[in-house]
C-alpha cells in the first residue's frame, strides 16, 4: 500500500506525506504532515505562555544540563553556527555597528562583561570587577577628552 488516508483531512495521500512514529503498526503518525503542522500551529497559538513558562522554568532548575547540553551541541555543530552568524551579519552590517555602539556608549554590564570575559573565561564575573572595568573606561574616556582639549 503505497497511500493512506488521514483521518482528520479525510484525504487519501502518498505515505511520504505523513511523519515516521514508531507507535503505530505502518510506522507513521495517525495524520499526515499538514494536518500536524495546522494542529501545532493552533495548540501554540492557545498555549503559547504556558509552554515559554514550562521552558523557562525547565531551564531554572536544570542551568548545568542546559549549559552543557548548548556547550556540546555548538562544539558538535561549530561550523554550521559560525557560517549562519558570518551570513546574517553579512546580511545586516548596520546592526553591529549600532548596536555595539549603544552599549560602548552606555558603558553597559552587558559590554564590559563581553570585555572581561578574555580575563574570566568561564564562570560568573563579579560585579565589583565589572565596576572597576567601568571606572577605568570612564577615566580613559575623561583622559581623552582632556587631550583633546588640550590640543585644540
Amino acid at each position: 500500500m503505497r497511500m493512506k488516508v488521514c483521518p482528520k483531512c479525510k484525504s487519501e495521500l502518498p505515505k511520504k506525506s505523513f511523519n515516521q512514529c514508531a507507535r503505530y503498526a505502518d510506522g507513521l503518525s495517525w495524520w499526515c504532515k499538514g494536518c500536524n503542522r495546522k494542529f501545532s500551529a493552533e495548540w501554540y497559538a492557545n498555549n503559547c505562555n504556558r509552554q515559554k513558562s514550562a521552558a523557562h522554568s525547565y531551564r531554572n532548575a536544570n542551568i548545568e544540563k542546559v549549559r552543557e547540553s548548548r556547550a556540546k551541541y555548538y562544539q558538535d555543530h561549530r561550523d554550521k553556527i559560525e557560517a549562519a552568524k558570518r551570513a546574517w551579519y553579512k546580511k545586516n552590517p548596520d546592526f553591529l555597528n549600532t548596536y555595539e555602539s549603544g552599549h560602548r556608549i552606555n558603558l553597559s554590564d552587558r559590554y564590559l562583561k563581553k570585555l572581561l570575559r578574555v580575563f574570566v573565561p568561564h564562570g560568573e564575573i563579579p560585579p565589583s570587577l565589572i565596576e572597576a572595568k567601568h571606572l577605568q573606561l570612564k577615566t580613559y574616556r575623561l583622559i581623552k577628552e582632556k587631550m583633546n582639549e588640550q590640543h585644540t
